[in-house]
């Protein structure tokens, strides 16, 4: 048993492919391996986005281009390692002199790599020219920027909704900047409660009622501004942000930061569909000169993976223009600066970023949380430094 060990432990990889140690059974088995895994990663690759599976496709789609495409990968090695003896024997009716001398059981060893060496040469070009373009293709980067957008738009962000912030940043924007006169000149409840009350009431009964009667004006205000959406008016004259909308601020800030950390995967996209047509007319041609099915299914399978990475790479590279294009569909419309910016004066604690987020990401949250503080730091103002003061 220790000998048969050690036997094992000898043989390289190039020994095990040799003629001599093959039968027709082990070389369709290392073929059928081979088509599993390709028709396997095929699957993957085309349910990686919506299964959210890039782990175990990365696992796969690594092990598909460095082992099974490679140099080391089993029909590259089985070719090398018979070249020599089949270079001039590819032909099944051609035979050395020598192989009138081999043991039955060698000349079927012999007869089944001749039937398969011609099959497998055909092949070696090709597995090449797909390994470099697997190697060249940013997966991770492709996968999650196409993930991103499924999320994104999975999870309900709009046009609608970009709009809608649009409209909360230029009225906040508006609403601060208003001049005194003309906020106390549409000030009708505490105008009317102190014409009302002036001379009946103490004066420190006057002025709490007029206050409460501001607070209620200036959030009149922010409802005709159409802020209550997303902004509750407490009634103390503060304003914060709805929990759940903010979540969403969050979430959606989030992916855009990660966007901006996302490598450049229009030129990999682009090669690689330019370099795949070229592959298939190869695997075309291969087909028709094989002659053993297996290695016509292995064809078919390499065509298969061929087509599902054209379909990838165009899926991620129609995803990285419609960002790079800022379109105004969603999601991709969160990347473009807000409007309201191109016309912005901030004021109390209002003053977001105004730079691109397609490069710097969006900061939705903090821009609500700015506002919100604005507004009611206004409200204050509003309430008690102008109009009846006591």
């Amino acid at each position: 048993m220790a000998e048969v060990n050690e036997t094992l432990e000898f043989e390289s990889d190039e020994v095990a492919s040799s003629w001599e140690f093959l039968s027709e059974n082990s070389i369709k088995n290392e073929i059928t391996g081979l088509i599993t895994r390709g028709n396997n990663l095929s699957t993957l690759l085309e349910k990686m986005v919506y299964a959210n599976d890039y782990d175990k496709t990365s696992k796969e789609y690594d092990r598909f281009w460095m082992d099974d495409l490679g140099t080391a990968g089993w029909v590259t090695t089985f070719y090398n390692t018979n070249l020599g003896t089949f270079r001039e024997f590819k032909n099944i009716n051609n035979a050395p002199p020598w192989y009138s001398t081999l043991s039955p059981e060698k000349k079927k060893a012999f007869d089944a790599s001749q039937k398969y060496f011609a099959d497998a040469g055909l092949l070696i070009k090709i597995m090449a020219d797909m390994r470099k373009v697997m190697m060249k293709i940013k997966l991770r980067d492709a996968f999650r920027f196409m993930r991103i957008t499924l999320n994104l738009d999975e999870a309900g962000f709009s046009e609608d909704m970009y709009h809608k912030i649009d409209q909360d940043v230029q009225e906040v924007g508006r609403l601060i900047n208003l001049n005194w006169d003309t906020m106390e000149n549409s000030a009708g409840l505490s105008r009317r409660f102190y014409s009302s009350n002036s001379s009946s009431m103490s004066k420190d009964q006057l002025l709490n009622g007029y206050r409460k009667e501001k607070i209620r004006d200036y959030q009149i205000a922010v409802e005709a501004a159409r802020l209550n959406d997303h902004f509750t008016a407490r009634s103390d004259g503060t304003f914060t942000v709805n929990s759940a909308f903010l979540a969403e601020m969050r979430i959606l800030d989030k992916y855009t930061a990660e966007l901006t950390t996302l490598r450049n995967i229009e030129d990999d996209m682009k090669s690689t569909l330019e370099a795949c047509p070229v592959i298939n007319e190869s695997i075309h041609l291969a087909w028709k000169e094989a002659s053993t099915t297996h290695f016509k299914a292995l064809l078919d399978t390499l065509e298969k993976l061929n087509r599902t990475l054209m379909d990838f790479c165009e899926g991620g590279l129609n995803v990285w223009n419609c960002y790079k294009n800022r379109d105004t569909d969603a999601p991709y419309c969160f990347v473009r600066v807000l409007p309201a910016f191109s016309k912005f004066s901030g004021k109390y604690e209002f003053y977001p970023r105004t730079s691109d987020p397609w490069h710097d990401g969006t900061e939705f949250e903090d821009i609500y949380r700015c506002a919100a503080k604005s507004l009611s730091e206004h409200c204050y103002d509003f309430v008690y430094r102008h109009g009846y003061t006591g």
